[in-house]
């Protein structure tokens, strides 16, 4: 955490919470942890380039979930917000181009890639092999992205998203415009509201 104190973040998106020395040193323990991830991801990729074996590896990183790092006043994860849901997935390798890809790729998509890129036979089920995006052959995926969790599910175009919370009004939010949801637009866009509902 040493290299990080006297670093400063960006306040957290809509946190009213008056407590900036302390969500400072959430922060930047954050990152802290995040560059320890990197330190040791590095050991297994030098050693892979120390066999000779670097070229002929794909190396896949992800999570499981995010971190609102005070964003709408919340910390840690489980919530349908983008800081918790929204995770990162990065694909290195032979055959694999190098971009910046705005595909909507599901978690469960990966086992699907795996074996596609191995030369597996794929499984039975909705998880589908992102292999042609990783190429560069194809820009999208998925045509829509879900996610859900105890009471709250969301269904995503990669525009719009859409919130449905057991006994409360639906909530939209327009993700390029608003990539922090901050503004609720269900009232505004009705037949949105419904088209991703109906998904």
């Amino acid at each position: 955490r040493e290299r990080w104190k006297d670093v400063d973040f960006s306040a957290p998106i809509n946190n009213d919470q008056n407590h900036p020395e302390e969500i400072r040193i959430r922060q930047q323990n954050y990152a802290a942890m995040i560059e320890n991830i990197d330190t040791q991801i590095g050991r297994y990729l030098d050693l892979l380039d120390e066999r000779g074996e670097l070229d002929n590896t794909v190396i896949l990183f992800s999570s499981d979930h995010g971190e609102m790092l005070g964003d709408h006043n919340r910390w840690q994860k489980s919530i349908w917000y983008r800081g918790s849901v929204d995770v990162p997935l990065l694909v290195k390798g032979p055959g694999i181009s190098e971009q910046l890809s705005r595909a909507l790729v599901g978690f469960h998509d990966i086992g699907a890639t795996i074996l596609d890129l191995a030369g597996a036979e794929p499984l039975d089920g909705d998880a589908f092999s992102f292999k042609s995006v990783l190429s560069g052959e194809t820009s999208h995926h998925r045509r829509v992205n879900k996610s859900a969790l105890n009471d709250w599910k969301l269904v995503s175009d990669g525009r719009f998203k859409l919130v449905l919370s057991e006994g409360e009004d639906p909530l939209l939010f327009d993700l390029r415009e608003d990539p922090g949801e901050t503004k609720d637009l269900a009232e505004e866009f009705p037949c949105k509201v419904k088209q991703l509902q109906a998904l």
